[in-house]
């Protein structure tokens, strides 16, 4: 190999490594504007986090494998030291990743159970106010029904033009099917949230403990890195 195809491939290597270098440090700032304000504690917050982090996980792993590329050749004594601290970082972060896993678990449990109440609170809410409205029809007077039914079409007709009972009748079915149908509202509603929710767990649990096992991988085969002085 000539030594302009030397130099060619020495710059070539240093290529390699300042974009891994700078895949890295997009992927910190994009991490750190990702996560401040830290709302810890808040489970949707947590996981709705977790899932933008492993989402990004491809860049990082792109940029160690090319920061690694070539061993340590062409490497000073300063690009060293990184090196090491990247090689135990990997580590470090492949199993923060595997312990991430508990954290999405737990946190897809309390977000169904705040789903839940919220649907359930809404629910009840809306059959509370028709259960008002079935009590006030059935105390109302065949006069106040007529009146009442009036109001509601707009009309202006005599009590006497329809029956009281009928009407009465019909409200009261009225009202049970429109119960029937916030129960059955609610019920879609509340396992379309779970639905969503499950997936985007799983989604990202496996990506997690992808990621855990890249990263350990990482660190296994940067051995070098942690062993090589100058």
């Amino acid at each position: 190999m000539t030594q302009s195809n030397v130099k060619d491939l020495h710059t070539s290597e240093i290529l390699f490594h300042s974009i891994g270098y700078g895949l890295l440090l997009f992927v910190l700032i994009d991490i750190i504007d990702l996560v401040v304000p830290f709302h810890f504690m808040d489970s949707v917050w947590e996981l709705q986090t977790l899932g933008a982090v492993v989402e990004r996980v491809p860049l990082p792993l792109i940029g160690l494998v090319l920061i690694f590329y070539k061993e340590a050749d062409f490497r000073a004594k300063w690009e060293l030291n990184i090196l090491k601290l990247l090689s135990h970082a990997s580590l470090l972060v492949g199993v923060l990743f595997l312990l991430l896993i508990f954290l999405c678990v737990s946190n897809t449990f309390r977000i169904n159970k705040l789903n839940d109440d919220r649907v359930n609170a809404q629910a009840n809410q809306q059959l509370s106010q028709l259960q008002q409205t079935e009590q006030q029809i059935n105390k109302a007077t065949d006069t106040e029904l007529v009146n009442f039914v009036n109001q509601l079409s707009g009309q202006n007709t005599a009590p006497n033009a329809q029956n009281p009972q009928e009407l009465r009748s019909r409200l009261l079915g009225e009202l049970g099917k429109s119960k029937n149908q916030v129960k059955v509202e609610s019920e879609t509603l509340r396992k379309t949230r779970r639905l969503a929710l499950v997936k985007s767990s799983v989604k990202w649990s496996f990506g997690c403990l992808i990621a855990g096992d890249l990263f350990i991988r990482v660190w296994q085969a940067t051995r070098w890195a942690r062993k090589t002085t100058k």
